[in-house]
């Protein structure tokens, strides 16, 4: 019996891994009083709703086409702050958006592995980046 437990414990850690590697999974480190967030499968979108946040979140992107992306952001944080960064999968930043530079492009290759880091100091407000 005990190796039937440790069988679908491993079972359930690939399948993590799995989802978590097409993005289906998201990663987050984070302290909040409130966080709502915001995740558009299919619609090219990630945000959230948040109170006192700070951390950070961590998801994988696979872009279906190899061209240049544009990203804008949407920064509705009225107290603390939040960066976005689009990086590779040997995790080298390709593009910032913040506070000061809400939008920005870059050229992607398709099905490749990219993630999109959201990092939080003491946030309040709304946020939400979009690409096409």
């Amino acid at each position: 019996m005990d190796y039937l437990a440790f069988a679908g414990v491993i079972i359930c850690g690939i399948l993590c891994y799995i989802l978590y590697s097409y993005g289906y999974i998201t990663v987050q480190t984070k302290r909040a009083l409130m966080y709502i967030g915001t995740v558009g499968w299919g619609r090219n979108l990630s945000g959230a709703k948040v109170k006192g946040c700070t951390g950070h979140t961590r998801r994988v992107i696979r872009f279906p086409e190899s061209r240049v992306y544009h990203f804008l952001l949407e920064y509705g944080i009225t107290d603390g702050s939040v960066v976005i960064e689009i990086k590779s999968k040997d995790k080298q930043e390709l593009l910032v958006l913040d506070q000061d530079k809400k939008e920005g492009s870059i050229m992607v290759e398709a099905n490749r592995k990219y993630y999109l880091v959201v990092s939080f100091q003491h946030a309040d407000g709304k946020y939400e980046v979009t690409w096409q």
